[in-house]
C-alpha cells in the first residue's frame, strides 16, 4: 500500500522518455559506426582525384523510410524527419571521408573541382580589364595578392572574358554589383556565358564615399583550397533544379557544415533548366565537408566561387 501512495505518474513519464532518448542514443552511436565503416571502406583503394570524386555519388545511402502506424497528430514531423535524417548521414559520411583524406586532397586542384585545367605558363599572372579610374584602383588592391602581375587591356568586357576562356590571361576584372544599382546583371551574364570562377573580390569607392563598386578577380578555374579559407569567406555555386536533392536538403546539410545562407536566387540556366544560385558565408564552417556533399548528394553542382574581400595583401597561391 505504501508503494501504491508513492506512485507519481509524472516520474514514470519522466524515466520512459529519459530509457526511450537513451535508445535512440544506442542507435544512433550504431549508425555512426556503420557509417564510419562504410567511410573507411571507401577511403582502402582512394586515390584523391577527380575519378573519386566521379565515383561518391553510387555511395550514396539509402533514405530512412518509416513504419508503423504513425499517430494523426504527430503525422506531419514523422513525414518530414526520414529526409532529414537521410541529410545527416549523408553529411556525417562525407565528414568521415575528409577526416580520412586528411590534408591530401587539398593539396591537388583537381580532387574537388574536377574540371580543373593548368593554366598555361605564357598566361600566368596576366590580368586583363577594361580601364576606368575605379578599374585601376581595383587591380593595384588584387596585384598586391597576385605573384609579379602583368597587366593588359581591352576596350570590351566581353574580350576580356575571352581571353580568359581562351587560356591567354591568368585573370580579368569585372565589376559584379555597386552602391547604386546593386548586382550589374550584364556582368553576371558575362560571367556564366565564359563559365568563369570568383576568387578574390574587392571594394572601391569615391573619395566621398558615395558611391561603391565591388569588382572580382575571375579565373579559369578555382584555387586549391590549401586549409586557408578565412573567416570573411565566401562560396558560391548554382545545382540544377532536378529530382535529386532539394534546396531544403541543401540548406540542411549547409547548417550542419556551419556555413550561413547570404542569398538564394533561382536562375535560368537555358529554357527548360532551371537551378539555385547559393552564396554562403563559410566563417568558421566546414567548407570541404560541404564540397563532398555535394559531389555525393547533388553531382552536377557548379562552384561559381571561393573568395574574400581582399581589404589586405593575401597571397593568392596557385599549383
Amino acid at each position: 500500500m505504501e508503494e501504491f501512495r508513492s506512485y507519481l505518474p509524472d516520474a514514470v513519464i519522466d524515466k520512459n522518455l529519459a530509457a526511450s532518448f537513451h535508445r535512440l542514443t544506442e542507435i544512433a552511436e550504431q549508425e555512426h559506426a556503420h557509417i564510419a565503416e562504410l567511410a573507411e571502406e571507401i577511403l582502402a583503394d582512394c586515390t584523391p582525384t577527380s575519378d573519386f570524386i566521379a565515383s561518391l555519388p553510387d555511395r550514396r545511402l539509402p533514405l530512412p523510410t518509416l513504419s508503423g502506424d504513425i499517430p494523426p497528430e504527430n503525422a506531419e514531423v514523422m513525414r518530414q524527419l526520414p529526409r532529414q535524417h537521410a541529410v545527416w548521414r549523408s553529411v556525417l559520411l562525407a565528414r568521415l571521408i575528409r577526416k580520412g583524406l586528411g590534408l591530401r586532397a587539398t593539396e591537388i586542384p583537381e580532387f574537388y573541382f574536377p574540371d580543373f585545367e593548368e593554366i598555361p605558363q605564357a598566361a600566368a599572372s596576366r590580368v586583363i580589364y577594361q580601364r576606368t579610374a575605379f578599374a585601376d584602383h581595383a587591380y593595384h588592391r588584387f596585384s598586391k595578392a597576385l605573384d609579379q602581375p602583368k597587366a593588359l587591356y581591352t576596350h570590351h568586357f566581353s574580350m576580356a572574358c575571352e581571353e580568359v576562356a581562351r587560356g591567354s590571361c591568368e585573370y580579368c576584372i569585372l565589376p559584379l554589383e555597386n552602391s547604386a544599382e546593386g548586382p550589374l546583371q550584364s556582368f553576371a551574364r558575362l560571367i556564366d556565358r565564359f563559365s568563369l570562377k570568383i576568387v578574390a573580390v574587392c571594394d572601391i569607392s569615391t573619395d566621398d564615399a558615395s558611391r561603391t563598386t565591388r569588382f572580382a578577380l575571375l579565373r579559369k578555374n578555382l584555387l586549391p583550397l590549401r586549409g586557408e579559407i578565412g573567416n570573411d569567406t565566401v562560396f558560391e555555386c548554382t545545382v540544377p533544379v532536378t529530382e535529386g536533392a532539394t534546396v531544403s536538403d541543401l540548406l540542411l546539410a549547409a547548417s550542419f557544415c556551419n556555413l550561413s545562407l547570404l542569398r538564394i536566387e533561382t536562375k535560368s540556366q537555358t529554357k527548360e533548366n532551371l537551378a539555385t544560385h547559393f552564396a554562403f558565408s563559410v566563417g568558421h564552417g566546414d567548407l570541404s565537408t560541404y564540397l563532398l556533399y555535394l559531389s555525393i548528394e547533388a553531382p552536377d553542382y557548379e562552384a561559381l566561387g571561393i573568395y574574400s574581400p581582399l581589404s589586405t595583401p593575401t597571397i593568392l597561391k596557385r599549383i
